[in-house]
């Protein structure tokens, strides 16, 4: 009984973890911004310089899905590779000179950057 109530404490924490994620990029990063690459819509949540969080257009849905498989649903790697590529063509347009140190796939094609 002990060892099930420890996975599901785990299980919620993990998940409860890309919540707050996700709620802090929605509700307190500076730059918001709906970003189309070849017809695919980005919804981008940017702290300038510092770190982004990129997920499709179907956000909550993608926050849903993060949920439900405790954010352990990990993007293919082309997957991963188109929204890196996005969140470099989106840091191109703001000319930005920085670059990606890390990407980190809190499931559910949601992704954090720095």
């Amino acid at each position: 009984m002990l060892k099930l109530a420890s996975l599901l404490l785990f299980a919620f924490l993990l998940s409860s973890c890309v919540v707050v994620r996700a709620a802090d990029y929605s509700f307190n990063a500076p730059n918001h911004e709906d970003f189309f690459v070849v017809d695919h819509c980005y919804v981008i949540d940017d702290w300038p310089g510092d770190r982004l969080l990129i997920t499709d257009c179907g956000g909550y849905l993608n926050l849903m899905v993060s949920v439900v498989t405790f954010g352990l649903a990990k993007s293919e790697e082309a997957v991963a590779r188109s929204y890196r590529d996005s969140a470099l063509d989106y840091l191109a347009q703001g000319q930005l000179s920085c670059g990606l140190q890390r990407t980190k796939d809190l499931g559910g094609r949601i992704f954090e950057i720095f």
